[in-house]
């Protein structure tokens, strides 16, 4: 998680990582970090760019390849 932030990451993004893996069906350190790659990745640095990622994810019918699929 301090990798995210020494790439510029906002804690905002890591704490909604860590919300989305706590009420994951099998929740884990491992999935946080997982969303956290995928954020990085997708070049996700704020709250902001998540929110419109996870809203073009759904847009597109939840298709993988659409960003954010979590």
């Amino acid at each position: 998680m301090a990798s995210a932030l020494d790439e510029g990451m906002d804690m905002e993004v890591i704490i909604i990582a860590i919300d989305e893996a706590a009420i994951a069906p099998r929740p884990s350190w491992a999935y946080a970090r997982a969303i956290l790659r995928r954020c990085l990745m997708e070049h996700i640095h704020t709250e902001e760019e998540y929110n419109r990622g996870q809203l073009n994810y759904r847009r597109s019918g939840g298709r993988r390849g659409h960003e954010l699929p979590f």
